[in-house]
Parts: C-alpha cells; structure tokens; sequence
C-alpha cells in the first residue's frame, strides 16, 4: 500500500481491503508499519513506534473501519456509509 522513498507515497491496488480494529501492515525492508486503530485512526509508526502520520479520524469506543484505494487512486476511510476521509481532502496529521 505505501512504499518509502523519503516521503511515503501510494501504490496503485485495484481491490478493497478491510482491516478490522488493530490489525496492521507491516513493512520490514523500510521499518513502518500502518495500523487501523480501535478508534478508526489510521495511524503509520515507524520502527521506534512512534507515530509518523495520521489520518485524525479517531472517535470514542471501537469501532469497525473500512480503507478503500479507488480506481482513481483515491484512499477513502469509511465506517458503514459514512465517509470519516479521504486523500483528496485531507493529506492527515503529521
């Protein structure tokens, strides 16, 4: 999904994935990993776990979340119909 060349940029993928609450990517070559938080956050911690980036989605309690790279290479984060983010609005927390 993301690859690092002094910035993170996103790679093309022409399916959905779902991550459920706390489960993450891992990406050992280039020392981040990307984790869809409890709270719907999608956070990327670099080796030292320390956050790198965010997308400032958080809400209370857990919750289910969805991340969806489009056709259009757009990222969209959404929770059942709602639209939390998307790339094309908002680059997320530094």
């Amino acid at each position: 999904l993301l690859r690092g060349l002094g910035q993170w940029q996103p790679l093309v993928v022409d399916h959905v994935i779902q991550w459920s609450p706390n489960y993450g990517l891992k990406y050992p070559n280039i020392n981040i990993r990307m984790i869809m938080e409890a709270d719907c956050n999608l956070v990327m911690y670099n080796n030292r776990n320390q956050p790198k980036w965010a997308t400032g989605t958080y809400k209370q309690g857990n919750h289910v979340c969805c991340l969806h790279l489009t056709d259009e290479c757009i990222l969209r984060l959404h929770q059942d119909n709602y639209e939390m983010w998307n790339s094309t609005k908002s680059k997320g927390n530094k």
